[in-house]
């Protein structure tokens, strides 16, 4: 009689969850889904209210600049670009 053993053996762990782990499991990945969509909407709204500050505050200094040097104002595809975002 011989015994022999294989080298490349394998295990496989199986797990149990109850149901409540299981309902749980569908809340959390629910509320996973809620959060990122949430955080992805604030970014977006973030960026439009950065652009529109950045903006005004190179408005507002070339305005002051223009005033100063009697230069034209700041027309820029910026302008443009953001004025379509809005509407």
């Amino acid at each position: 009689m011989y015994l022999f053993y294989s080298s490349e053996e394998s295990v496989h762990y199986m797990g149990y969850f109850s149901s409540h782990e299981q309902m749980m499991q569908q809340i959390v990945s629910e509320q996973v889904d809620w959060v990122e969509g949430r955080i992805r909407d604030l970014v977006s709204k973030a960026s439009v209210d950065c652009r529109r500050d950045l903006l005004w505050q190179r408005l507002l200094l070339a305005n002051t600049e223009r005033l100063k040097n009697k230069k034209e104002d700041l027309i820029s595809r910026e302008t443009v670009s953001l004025a379509r975002s809005l509407s």
